[in-house]
């Protein structure tokens, strides 16, 4: 079915009405991000942005929505009429950066990538900014905001918190302490005062960090001068570094000992310095081995140790070795004690093998509490006797003799000690001998030559002669022959004596006992040679020659006038031609005159001056190659 269509015209009549609107009224700029409104009085109308990359506005609602930096034109229609504004956005900041917390006291720096704004808070007793350059400072505990404003208004916030400062009081204690002994183990231990303080340790020794030792002590075994320190750390906010050090001392007394020897004596005094007490060691024969100053008589050569400790407990040692090789002894005296205590002492030495003898050394002797003492140092092992005699005093009647250890006149019957290293002793009691005076006179000679018998014959200077009692064989007296080889005793009363030279060299063979009595009060002619045998290591002396009995003119001399005044005429026949000597001496055996007589006859007579001599009794003697005579004289002016 074929529709046909009518189009109608209608006419319509338009009535256009014209409004009154404006003027817009509202906020004409804002941030980027961020919304205003419009308004206009009329309602009703239509929104529009001219540049929407701007900001875009509702159109019903006149919202105006900030995009990007920059103007946009919004106008605002009502029927016929229209409006606009221009609406300016601004920039807004961005995130603030800078860091969220800072130490009361410290600084901090916050920025944003939009420049050109400033910087406020009103908190400002918690932190000040700076208005243009974003430093913030701690002023007390807690937080703060902080707001960056640039053109336009637009602003962004940052909260910032102020944490207070942690100073940790730090101390090292040092147990057993800070001084301590070497090779001790010390421990350290950290203190911390500040409260709520929670660090990681770190020690180090001398500046130099120790690994592992990250716990609150720390031990090991320091040496003198080493500084150990420990530094504290800690991840709480504002917690300063805590530091603190010991520095050890490593206290080693120097301990220093010294010995001083007795002047005389075989005591040391051992002294020690350095400590507060001590010890010694080995301690036998000492008189305080925890003393200071001690005393010891070594009985071997021996080193001592003296352990010195101080205050804190410490020790220092030292050494020092004490001579010990030594031959001492004490002398007495068996009979009265003599006006002076000085003697002379021979150290000899005895071979028991060999049976040789030899004189090592001599000393004189000094005294220990008012008792003679001699003492021998460093001898080699060996078998050694002593012989002993007065330094002052001539040999005489009565007094003591020369006496061996431990008290004989014989060095065959002498004590020995069998000496090592060690300090061995050998005392001898001196021999007084004693005898009254009397009238008696014995000489001789002593020689020495090639075998007995023999000719060429020399003289035995200083040989030490007995006189003993021929029935006790006990010495009374002792003389020494002169540069002759000449002796004599003389003031002795009658009785039997035998002579007897006595020396450590020799063996000797006495003499026959000489009787002295009134028919025969003067003997003379009690030679002995030494002669050398193959039995004997050591020398002999044998009797060479005895003649018993007065010497008078018998013996080819004569003495004219006895008693004399000081002329004194000397008569000899049937001599030998050659030299002889003419000696006179007091009755103590003191020489007072000699003179050489020279015989170029077979007999002559020569005449001496005596006038010089006092008057009294003395003896004279005359000796050649074959004449040993003698005889009393007395001189009376």
């Amino acid at each position: 079915m074929k529709k046909t269509f009518i189009l109608a015209c209608v006419a319509l009549l338009v009535s256009i009405t014209s409004f009154a609107i404006g003027p817009i009224t509202g906020t004409t700029f804002l941030c980027t991000g961020y919304t205003v409104a419009l308004t206009d009085i009329t309602p009703g109308g239509v929104w529009t942005s001219t540049n929407t990359s701007v900001a875009v506005i509702g159109s019903g609602t006149g919202v105006v929505s900030g995009l990007t930096a920059g103007t946009t034109l919004i106008s605002y229609t009502l029927g016929g009429s229209f409006d606009t504004v221009t609406v300016r956005v601004y920039p807004t900041p961005g995130v603030i950066t800078g860091g969220g917390t800072v130490c009361v006291g410290s600084t901090i720096g916050l920025s944003d990538i939009v420049t050109g704004g400033t910087w406020s808070n009103s908190c400002t007793t918690i932190a000040t900014v700076g208005l243009t350059t974003g430093f913030v400072t701690g002023v007390s505990g807690g937080g703060c905001t902080i707001t960056y404003t640039t053109t336009g208004g637009c602003t962004a916030l940052a909260t910032v918190t102020v944490n207070p400062k942690i100073f940790p009081t730090v101390s090292i204690s040092a147990s057993p302490g800070d001084t301590v002994c070497p090779g001790t183990t010390v421990t350290y231990t950290t203190t911390i005062t500040s409260g709520g303080f929670a660090p990681a340790y770190e020690w180090d020794v001398n500046g130099v960090p120790v690994p592992g030792a990250t716990a609150s002590t720390f031990s090991f075994v320091p040496s003198n001068g080493n500084l150990v320190g420990v530094v504290l750390m800690s991840s709480l906010p504002c917690a300063l570094v805590g530091i603190d050090s010991a520095l050890m001392i490593i206290d080693s007394p120097t301990v220093t000992a010294t010995a001083s020897h007795a002047t005389c004596g075989d005591q040391y005094t051992l002294t020690a310095i350095g400590g507060l007490t001590y010890s010694w060691a080995p301690a036998s024969r000492m008189s305080c081995p925890t003393c200071g100053t001690t005393t010891i008589s070594p009985a071997a050569t021996t080193t001592y140790t003296v352990t010195g400790t101080d205050a804190h407990g410490c020790t220092g040692t030292d050494t020092i070795s004490l001579y010990g090789n030594r031959i001492f002894g004490h002398i007495t005296f068996g009979g009265p004690t003599p006006d002076t205590l000085d003697m002379k002492v021979w150290l000899i030495q005895y071979n028991p093998i060999d049976s040789s003898i030899k004189a090592l050394d001599s000393m004189n002797t000094c005294y220990v509490d008012s008792i003679t003492y001699y003492e021998f140092d460093g001898e080699a092992p060996g078998n050694y006797m002593v012989k002993a005699r007065m330094i002052y005093g001539a040999p005489g009647t009565s007094g003591y003799i020369p006496t061996y250890s431990s008290s004989t006149p014989n060095w065959s019957s002498a004590a020995t000690v069998a000496h090592t290293t060690a300090s061995d002793s050998l005392h001898v009691i001196m021999i007084y001998g004693t005898m009254p005076s009397g009238p008696g006179f014995i000489s001789g000679n002593v020689y020495f030559g090639a075998g007995k018998g023999t000719g060429g014959v020399e003289a035995d200077a200083g040989m030490l002669m007995y006189l003993e009692d021929a029935a006790t064989h006990k010495v009374l007296s002792y003389t020494y022959t002169d540069d002759s080889g000449a002796y004599f005793f003389s003031r002795i009363p009658n009785g039997s004596y035998i002579i007897y030279p006595e020396d450590y060299q020799y063996l000797t063979t006495p003499s026959s006992a000489i009787n002295l009595n009134s028919s025969g009060e003067l003997v003379g002619g009690i030679n002995f040679k030494r002669h050398i045998s193959p039995i004997f290591q050591i020398t002999p002396y044998i009797v060479e020659n005895t003649l018993v009995g007065s010497l008078t003119a018998d013996n080819g001399i004569t003495i004219f006038p006895n008693p004399t005044s000081g002329e004194l005429n000397i008569r000899w026949n049937g001599q030998q031609v050659g030299a002889a000597n003419v000696t006179i001496t007091d009755v103590t055996g003191q020489r007072v005159f000699a003179s050489d007589l020279n015989m170029t006859a077979a007999s002559g007579q020569a005449q001496i001056n005596t006038t010089k001599l006092i008057d009294g009794m003395y003896f004279i003697f005359v000796k050649s190659a074959n004449v040993n005579y003698s005889s009393k004289l007395l001189i009376q002016k």
